[in-house]
C-alpha cells in the first residue's frame, strides 16, 4: 500500500511540474507577444499625434512647438504624451526649410539610437497629408507587427 501511495504523490508531483512549467511558458509567451506589438502601438500613436498636430495648425493658424499645446485639442492625452513604453513623445518642432516637424519615439529604453527593434527610434513627421511625409511615415510603419492583422 505504501508503495502504492509513494508512486500515486510521485506521479501527482510529476503532473504538477508539467503544469506549472505550461502555466510559466504560456505566461512568458503572452507577455513576449505583448511587447511585441508595443512598437507598432507607439507608431499609431505618433500618427494620431501627427493629424493632431494637423488640426492644432487648422484651428491655430500654427504648428504646435510643445506636445502640451496638443492638449488645447487633445485632452486625452493626460498629462504627457507617451509611448508604449511609458516613455515621454518629444516633439520637433515644424521647420518650414526642411518642410516639417517630428514626432520621436526612443523606444523601450528611452534613449536615441537603438540597435534592436524595441530600442529603435520611431520618427513620424508631420503634417501628414504632405506626400513626401505620407511616405515616410508610411515606411516607418511597415517595420511593425499589426496585431490586428495576425
Amino acid at each position: 500500500m505504501r508503495v502504492v501511495l509513494k508512486v500515486f504523490v510521485a506521479i501527482c508531483a510529476v503532473f504538477g511540474i508539467l503544469i506549472i512549467t505550461f502555466i510559466i511558458t504560456f505566461l512568458w509567451h503572452l507577455n513576449e507577444q505583448k511587447e511585441a506589438f508595443k512598437p507598432y502601438i507607439s507608431y499609431t500613436g505618433l500618427v494620431n499625434l501627427a493629424n493632431g498636430c494637423d488640426d492644432y495648425k487648422k484651428q491655430y493658424g500654427m504648428w504646435p512647438d510643445k506636445i502640451e499645446q496638443l492638449r488645447q485639442l487633445r485632452p486625452d492625452l493626460g498629462a504627457s504624451a507617451t509611448d508604449a513604453y511609458n516613455n515621454s513623445v518629444v516633439l520637433v518642432p515644424y521647420n518650414e526649410a526642411i518642410g516639417y516637424g517630428e514626432l520621436i519615439s526612443y523606444g523601450r529604453d528611452g534613449k536615441p539610437g537603438g540597435d534592436n527593434k524595441f530600442d529603435q527610434d520611431i520618427v513620424i513627421r508631420f503634417p501628414p497629408e504632405m506626400e513626401a511625409n505620407t511616405n515616410w511615415n508610411t515606411q516607418v510603419g511597415a517595420r511593425f507587427k499589426n496585431p490586428a492583422k495576425l
